[in-house]
């Protein structure tokens, strides 16, 4: 899903461009010079980030590689055009303060309980959002304290355990998570347990809510609660390989 939201909107934009802006009518067109203009346009002209125009062009670069497939161009007209250097991307996102953690905690636990259930699972387990879209109840192991992340799940395409700390536990029983049925998914229509998948957009909507209520720094993500769950973790002088393994990493890198 996420992945087509992706594409229909590069779709819509490389759309009006070429309606609005930079005309062009035919697809012998769209050409080498016509698809930087259009790169320089997303970058520079609409001010986006190093890793969107990245991902634009790997979008167009695979449109080009069907229509050569299907004989509507002789050749890519990507090929030739570079990357920018993922080192010289910065990230948006920053490690949230520890003092605005527990902020975030005491507003949620009053104000939307199953979505703090979901920044735990962040914060703490480090499982990505997609992933908790996807999880069931009957994932849970509540005498081992663990959540099973099945390969058609998980992100890596690899079976997974993850270990649930006491506290994340405690405050899924506290908020009934468990009296739903084991096939239920853990978050569903308003994040409560149930039979609807959602999409990851639910959580980032949410996220919005806290972020205005609290007034939080837009570097602050709901993703960067996992940067600072990590962040935390080696700065407690935990093992670093127990920290690279619940986060599910290649390496420590």
């Amino acid at each position: 899903k996420q992945t087509y939201a992706g594409y229909k909107s590069r779709l819509n934009s490389l759309r009006n461009y070429a309606k609005t802006i930079d005309k062009i009518y035919y697809l012998y067109q769209f050409d080498r010079p016509f698809i930087v203009r259009f790169l320089d346009y997303n970058f520079i002209e609409k001010d986006n980030g190093a890793q969107t125009r990245n991902n634009y062009l790997s979008w167009i670069a695979t449109f080009c590689g069907w229509c050569v497939e299907k004989n509507y161009l002789q050749s890519r007209p990507t090929d030739g055009i570079s990357y920018i250097d993922r080192r010289h991307i910065r990230k948006t996102r920053e490690v949230i303060p520890q003092d605005i953690v527990r902020k975030i905690g005491q507003w949620l636990e009053v104000h939307d309980k199953p979505f703090l259930l979901a920044c735990y699972l962040l914060y703490n387990c480090f499982i990505r959002p997609v992933e908790m879209t996807r999880l069931k109840v009957g994932w849970i192991n509540v005498k081992e304290g663990t959540i099973t992340i099945p390969d058609d799940a998980s992100k890596n395409h690899e079976t997974m355990v993850v270990t649930l700390p006491i506290k994340v536990l405690k405050y899924a029983m506290e908020i009934g998570t468990f009296s739903a049925a084991n096939s239920d998914y853990i978050f569903s229509d308003k994040l409560w347990p149930g039979v609807n998948q959602i999409d990851t957009k639910i959580f980032r909507d949410h996220w919005a809510k806290v972020r205005k209520a609290l007034n939080l720094k837009k570097e602050w993500q709901f993703y960067s609660l996992k940067d600072t769950g990590i962040s935390e973790m080696l700065e407690s002088k935990m093992a670093s390989i127990t920290v690279r393994d619940q986060a599910r990493h290649s390496s420590l890198a």
